[in-house]
């Protein structure tokens, strides 16, 4: 399948503007579309590749610039993790709010869209951003691998999550204690929500990049083909 890719700039509602990594297969569609959220290292040759290789499943992605006002077009490598926790911290409610909402409303007006069907998939800061979206749009699903501090600072938004959910989590991630993501399914089970939990038990957190030093290329198989399963039977119904 032979694909079109670009960057294009979204108008945030606070007045700044967005730039967006766009995959698509060529042609006219119409397909169902995916945001595609950044790891801490920006939207960087993994993400684009994530991206693509999305769009030759059949989707519309974007992936979002969520650094955009403090260093717009920020990448930084996988050794040294500072330059992207300084621009994680820099990241605020509102804006992050504005931004998400700013990607889903740009590609919820596109004609090549499939029937208003849009779903969203994060990787590390990127699966935290997946469960915000979960509460704060309509978004058809939502699949969050390793997100750490959902249950620290999102337990309030359990209630307003209105669509599926897929967790991917590591049984060796340093930044993400098991009790953490144990603690949140607990309360996720308890709120009546509908979700699919994984623990890949002998892996760092990181295990699904094959630019990162933890990757697992048998876990990140395992979770890809359960993401395509899960994105596929939400999203092509």
């Amino acid at each position: 399948m032979a694909l079109y890719t670009e960057f294009v700039k979204v108008p945030v509602s606070d007045e700044t503007e967005m730039s967006m990594y766009l995959a698509r297969p060529e042609g006219q569609g119409p397909w169902p579309g995916i945001i595609l959220y950044q790891e801490i290292f920006g939207v960087n040759a993994h993400i684009r590749d994530m991206a693509e290789r999305l769009a030759l499943q059949g989707y519309l992605v974007v992936a979002p610039d969520m650094f955009h006002r403090s260093a717009p077009g920020f990448e930084s490598g996988y050794e040294d993790l500072q330059p992207g926790f300084q621009q994680a911290a820099a990241l605020t409610p509102e804006g992050v709010i504005a931004d998400i909402q700013a990607a889903y409303q740009w590609l919820n007006q596109l004609v090549l869209l499939k029937e208003r069907l849009i779903g969203c998939v994060g990787f590390c800061l990127g699966g935290r951003l997946s469960f915000v979206s979960a509460a704060h749009l309509p978004v058809t699903c939502a699949v969050s691998y390793y997100g750490g501090g959902i249950l620290e600072n999102h337990v309030d938004l359990i209630p307003e999550v209105k669509t599926p959910l897929l967790f991917h989590w590591a049984g060796k991630d340093p930044y993400i204690p098991a009790s953490s993501h144990v603690r949140l399914v607990e309360l996720l089970r308890e709120a009546g929500k509908n979700f699919v939990s994984t623990e890949y038990a002998d892996v760092g957190h990181g295990f699904s990049c094959d630019a990162r030093a933890d990757y697992d290329a048998m876990a990140a198989a395992q979770a890809w083909g359960l993401t395509l399963a899960f994105l596929r039977s939400y999203l092509y119904t």
